[in-house]
């Protein structure tokens, strides 16, 4: 079996990636419980496969070397198979580590804080690129530059040029001579109609001001799919709509704990939205690109531990973006 896997094995591959998996590591798989690899399913040796599962463990500290392997030496596959589907789990980050080096070397700085956020500053040209997969927002101050960018990128990659920002992970952008509109409609219409609540009657706010749902009492929902869904989607929709900040924080702090009063709560959010699906954020071409911050705090007025409850809102220049409690 070991000869007939090492003649299948592509001949390219870098043979100082050869690794040869050992008793000792399918032990270890035994005594956790995974499924030993075996040499009829991978070969006797899986260079690549350690290459990834090295990866892998690297990204994963917690992983064992032969669990991380495992990753893609299941039963039953050839070691084509797994080759390729350790490729194919791999291939989204060996792209962005080439699109990264390709901004990098234009002179982009990797954003710390959101590692698809990418900024060039020269004199007093600014540019940003947003990065989505192989989906690219550029903003910048400057046409030329812009233009010379995307003539760069060009010469990189096979690019695509769509034209100004209209439509981004469900997020519509309307731009006119008073400022930027963002807006998620279509997105909202989708939820209410998931939900059911299509003609339902619109709710005038979010959620009540003393809504207590931290006291709610009796039997747990059998079912919290649903919940967890609407709460999934609404934090999403937070984004454009941070009038639903607060309400959605609290909802989701009773994923694992959800009553028949948390999921009526959800339903008013839902309903809110019903009023105005095409409510949005709009940025002001006149506003200051500056960021203000406010907080305070509220004293012991927290029902459960009678601790402090601290509030903060965000704002970019005089669009709000941000609101919690």
């Amino acid at each position: 079996m070991a000869k007939d896997a090492e003649t299948s094995k592509p001949k390219h591959l870098d043979p100082t990636l050869e690794y040869y998996l050992s008793s000792q590591a399918n032990s270890e798989l035994s005594s956790r419980g995974s499924p030993a690899m075996s040499q009829n399913a991978i070969g006797s040796s899986s260079g690549p496969l350690q290459a990834f599962a090295t990866a892998i463990q690297n990204n994963n500290p917690s992983l064992s070397q032969a669990q991380a392997a495992a990753t893609f030496a299941l039963p039953g596959l050839t070691f084509e198979t797994a080759l390729r589907r350790a490729r194919l789990d791999w291939s989204p980050r060996n792209w962005f580590a080439k699109l990264s080096a390709a901004l990098r070397s234009y002179g982009f700085l990797q954003s710390h804080a959101d590692h698809t956020l990418f900024t060039y500053r020269k004199g007093d040209v600014f540019l940003s690129v947003l990065v989505y997969v192989d989906d690219l927002i550029l903003a910048g101050n400057n046409s030329t530059a812009c233009s010379s960018f995307k003539k760069y990128l060009n010469d990189c990659f096979k690019l695509k040029d769509l034209g100004p920002l209209k439509y981004f992970l469900g997020i519509e952008a309307a731009r006119g001579p008073r400022g930027l509109f963002l807006s998620e409609p279509k997105y909202e219409l989708d939820i209410l109609s998931e939900s059911g609540l299509s003609a339902s009657k619109p709710a005038a706010f979010p959620m009540e001001h003393n809504h207590g749902l931290a006291l709610a009492g009796g039997p747990l929902l059998s079912d919290p799919g649903p919940y967890r869904r609407s709460i999934g989607r609404l934090v999403y929709l937070t984004i454009t709509r941070p009038d639903i900040c607060y309400a959605v924080h609290v909802l989701s702090q009773f994923m694992q704990s959800l009553r028949s009063q948390h999921w009526d709560a959800t339903l008013r959010v839902l309903r809110y939205l019903k009023a105005a699906p095409g409510q949005g954020l709009f940025l002001p071409a006149d506003s200051p690109l500056q960021i203000y911050a406010f907080c305070d705090s509220d004293w012991a007025s927290c029902p459960l531990t009678r601790r402090f409850v601290t509030g903060y809102f965000v704002s970019l220049g005089n669009s709000p973006i941000s609101m919690v409690e």
